[in-house]
């Protein structure tokens, strides 16, 4: 497989993403839900947090590229495989 879409995304998703989980198991299925509305679900299927081991999570104002989220904050790498 190769990425087919490099990012960066918020606190919330890359949890969602590492973890399967990102507070409560509502907070977690709500937050899923705001990503299937923008993405496929292949393409759902085939994100992966790809943080560093040892990230740093610069701050920013930019919206989360996986859910869209305009707050600022941490944001961390991520990929779409495909």
């Amino acid at each position: 497989m190769q990425i087919t879409f490099e990012g960066e995304c918020c606190e919330d998703c890359i949890l969602l993403l590492a973890n399967g989980e990102c507070g409560t198991p509502e907070e977690s299925d709500a937050h899923m839900a705001k990503i299937q509305n923008i993405w496929t679900p292949e393409e759902v299927m085939h994100m992966c947090a790809a943080c560093d081991e040892e990230c740093e999570a610069p701050f920013s104002w930019r919206p989360c590229e996986c859910c869209e989220s305009p707050l600022g904050g941490s944001r961390h790498r991520f990929v779409v495989l495909g």
